[in-house]
């Protein structure tokens, strides 16, 4: 008896083991800085994140990666492919332009190189066009105006508000310096700040357009009236 038990422990033992070896290894989470170089990590601005907004980005990025984004000839610019909260918790939202523009440079090259149906390397590589010098147009946002313009609009501009900038407070209305009117559609508040001619992003989302101070992580809903 004695002989059979040990014999039934010792085949236990060993099933509990084989399973133990058999398990899938969990998958590893995506850590930046084990894809990025030292000097990329910190032109791009991330050796300044938290390490819960590191950790944000890590998860953000892993799930982008995951998805295997496919190839396309127009530059990566995370602010396209992310979504506002995601935004923020990275920290990403407090990076200045230019580190911006080295982050996205790193995401599109590390993009080319590795996903499956990625364009020549040597085309990866080469420098993004400045979306910032593109002609802004002028369709954008009139689909929120009351009589609706038909012709292709673009999913961001990129361009300044005219004079000085001291925030919003509930039913503010921004000029931009192409002539375009924008008002405050959302609720909250931006005070006590005097810029001169800042730069601003107004990016069409599936409900509405999202007015961005870049630098200043600071957002509004908006729409067209002029």
């Amino acid at each position: 008896m004695h002989r059979l038990t040990a014999g039934i422990a010792a085949l236990l033992g060993f099933w509990c083991c084989a399973t133990v070896l058999a398990a899938p290894a969990a998958s590893q989470s995506v850590d930046v800085r084990n894809l990025i170089t030292v000097s990329q990590f910190h032109a791009s601005g991330l050796d300044t994140l938290s390490p819960p907004q590191l950790e944000a980005l890590n998860l953000w990025l892993g799930h982008y990666l995951a998805s295997q984004p496919a190839a396309s000839s127009t530059p990566v610019d995370v602010r396209n492919v992310i979504t506002v909260g995601e935004f923020d918790r990275t920290g990403l939202d407090k990076l200045s332009p230019a580190q911006l523009a080295a982050f996205n440079d790193w995401l599109d090259q590390y993009l080319g190189t590795h996903r499956v149906s990625a364009a020549p390397l040597s085309a990866a590589m080469s420098p993004p066009v400045s979306q910032a010098k593109a002609p802004v147009a002028a369709s954008f946002g009139a689909d929120t105006m009351p009589r609706k313009e038909n012709s292709a609009t673009p999913e961001r501009i990129e361009t300044r508000l005219a004079g000085v900038f001291t925030g919003w407070s509930g039913n503010t209305v921004f000029t931009l310096e192409n002539g375009q009117q924008w008002q405050q559609a959302g609720t909250g508040y931006f005070t006590n700040v005097r810029l001169d001619h800042p730069q601003v992003v107004i990016k069409k989302l599936g409900f509405g357009y999202l007015l961005t101070l870049p630098g200043h992580g600071e957002t509004v809903f908006v729409r067209r009236i002029k």
